[in-house]
Order: C-alpha cells, then sequence, then structure tokens
C-alpha cells in the first residue's frame, strides 16, 4: 500500500447548478482549516482548530466524483485548486481548495489518484529481453514523454476512428 500524502489546507465550498451558475450557499465560517488526507481511493478532509484535529467527522469525497481538477493561480493571493464533484441526484459542488506555498505538489498527487481511479493509466515502458528478469529489466520513457503519450490517447479517445496523433519528442527523450 502506497503512503499516504497529508496536506494543510483551507476549504471553502460552493454548489454550481447543471448551467454552470454559481449558487450562493449560506458559509458559516468562510474557509476551514483542514488536513487533506489523499488516498487512492478517496480525498480526506479533517476540520481543525488551531492546527489540532476537531471532534468533526471527516468529509470524505471519493476520487471518482471528481468531474475536474483545475489549478487557480491568481497573483498575490494564495495558490490554490477547484475541485468539481459529480453528484447523481443533488446540485454539484465545488471545492476551492487553498494552500500556502507551491500548489503543484497536491495538484499532481491528486490528478495521478484520479486517473488511476478512472483506469486512465499508460505505463510507458518495456521490459528489455536482454537483461534476466527482475526489476532491473525494467525501463520506462520520461515523464515528459509518457504525458505527452497519454494526452495525444485521451484526444484521440473522442475523435473518429483512424485517426492518429504525432508526438513529437524534443530534449525530454534521451536513453539514459
Amino acid at each position: 500500500m502506497a503512503a499516504l500524502t497529508t496536506y494543510r489546507i483551507h476549504l471553502e465550498i460552493d454548489a454550481v447548478s447543471d448551467l454552470g451558475t454559481r449558487l450562493s450557499l449560506p458559509q458559516e465560517r468562510g474557509l476551514q482549516s483542514c488536513l487533506l488526507t489523499v488516498t487512492s481511493e478517496a480525498l480526506k478532509f479533517e476540520t481543525t482548530c488551531f492546527g489540532v484535529k476537531c471532534c468533526a467527522k471527516p468529509f470524505l469525497v471519493r476520487l471518482a466524483q471528481v468531474a475536474s481538477n483545475k489549478k487557480l493561480v491568481m497573483p498575490s493571493i494564495q495558490q490554490g485548486m477547484v475541485l468539481q464533484l459529480e453528484q447523481s441526484e443533488e446540485v454539484s459542488l465545488l471545492l476551492k481548495i487553498f494552500v500556502s506555498g507551491d500548489i503543484s505538489r497536491l495538484y499532481t498527487n491528486i490528478e495521478a489518484q484520479r486517473r488511476l481511479a478512472q483506469g486512465e493509466v499508460l505505463i510507458t515502458g518495456w521490459l528489455d529481453p536482454t537483461k534476466p528478469l527482475s526489476q532491473k529489466a525494467i525501463s520506462f520513457l520520461p515523464a515528459g514523454v509518457a504525458i505527452k503519450i497519454l494526452n495525444a490517447r485521451a484526444k484521440l479517445d473522442s475523435e473518429k476512428v483512424d485517426m492518429t496523433a504525432k508526438i513529437m519528442l524534443g530534449s525530454e527523450f534521451s536513453d539514459g
């Protein structure tokens, strides 16, 4: 089992209609201080008071509910991101998450777990047949190349049959 990653965040929850219109929710507390734990199946939000977990029950969000995950970077304001949650019978929720410092690590962690949960995984590696079967026989393409391949595959999912995509490999591709 992979190690769990926990972040100190500030959370604000909004609702959005099917037409994309923001609905006004009564905000009793405004931004809530939370600990966010990213697991392989869910995001767990635990309210904190003065940096310590409160008695409140954790708020769990299944990764399958996360319809989109977008970074929110504005000058002179804390970096954050917005998660849109799809609900079956209720309106969609927007979770606005703000962190001190760089949002990239949290964003990448959530996106990776979300893609794994949704089956959007592409293994860009191979077994070297000239080496004995072991961990040393496994080789992977550089991360930048793997991302280009995954994005091209995602784009082709909605294209006509027999469409192709060309991926330009630049300086990020090397043999070692």
